[in-house]
């Protein structure tokens, strides 16, 4: 029999674990850093002005405006993580960008955006496939989406100037109704949801321009209140929640400055950080929440980007 090496006897003394040439196992890879950003596969296609989220260990981007063809795009692109891959879906059956998305029951629901401001596109990931929904009420673009309860909430965006609609639509019933309207006027914001409320955060206000605005959403109530306003005013950015914390990442300023700032807002004490600033500043992307990880798809520097960032918070 042969005697193993003082190498590796000194190795699983000192580690605990298998070493190299060890048939029972190996080291298991570190475990990411907290408050860091690392680069991941890039997406198939440069997209902006898209919208997406994640449904289970997928994320979705649909849509946007793509420099690599020059067009309105109807691309659906799936990110996934454990292999590291984007993967492209059947195609939107309306091409738009400037639109907003949220899923309920695992079903993507896309929203709104240029050509098509009333338009409701459902995808289901078990048959990739789409169908087309009851239109919204209230048509327009620069919107954003979040979904509590079973309810999807269309609010905001531009029909033709910043409005302050909340509209809710049920996919049991495949019906809309209208809610309580935001405090303020903007386009163009983000928002993501917390312990079933949704706070819109950010925006193209009216009046006042790009705004640093926060205003929380309660469906029980059907009532608003006005919360802390994120540190850096900031428009066409995007949201997402770990952990009962928002994360406000990236955007644009008045002044054409592209954001990677990353803002952390604790709803309990109505308080904000400063996290750790994506590689890419940008505007107009993605993001999406899979194993308490959120990555960041696509966007605008300038130009459109393919890039896609995961941040470990």
């Amino acid at each position: 029999m042969q005697r193993p090496t003082r190498a590796t006897l000194i190795c699983a003394v000192a580690a605990g674990v298998a070493c190299n040439g060890d048939s029972k196992g190996v080291t298991p890879p570190p475990a990411p850093k907290t408050n860091s950003w690392e680069t991941k596969a890039f997406m198939t296609t440069t997209r902006w002005k898209g919208a997406g989220t994640a449904i289970g260990n997928t994320f979705y981007v649909a849509g946007g405006i793509s420099t690599d063809t020059t067009f309105v795009s109807d691309i659906l692109e799936a990110y996934d993580p454990s292999a590291n891959v984007w993967i492209r879906k059947a195609p939107l059956p309306f091409g738009t960008f400037e639109l907003a998305a949220a899923s309920v029951d695992g079903i993507l629901y896309v929203v709104g955006g240029a050509g098509y401001g009333d338009s409701l596109q459902a995808y289901n990931p078990a048959t990739n496939s789409w169908s087309i929904k009851t239109s919204m009420p209230t048509g327009r673009t620069l919107l954003t989406a979040s979904a509590t309860g079973g309810i999807m909430y269309a609010i905001g965006g531009i029909s033709p100037n910043p409005i302050s609609t909340v509209e809710a639509y049920d996919p049991a019933t495949d019906s809309w109704s209208t809610k309580a309207p935001m405090p303020t006027k903007r386009a163009a914001l983000a928002s993501g949801v917390v312990n079933g409320i949704v706070y819109a955060v950010g925006g193209y206000c009216a009046p006042g321009g790009v705004c640093a605005t926060v205003e929380a959403y309660d469906p029980a109530t059907d009532s608003w209140t006005t919360k802390a306003p994120m540190p850096t005013a900031r428009y066409n950015l995007s949201v997402s929640v770990v952990n009962g914390i928002l994360y406000a990442i990236g955007g644009h300023d008045a002044g054409g400055n592209y954001f990677a700032n990353v803002e952390a807002y604790d709803p309990l004490t109505n308080t904000w950080t400063t996290k750790a600033p994506m590689p890419t500043s940008r505007d107009g992307f993605v993001t999406g929440v899979i194993g308490g990880i959120i990555y960041a798809a696509g966007g605008a520097h300038t130009q459109a980007v393919s890039v896609t960032e995961a941040y470990t918070p």
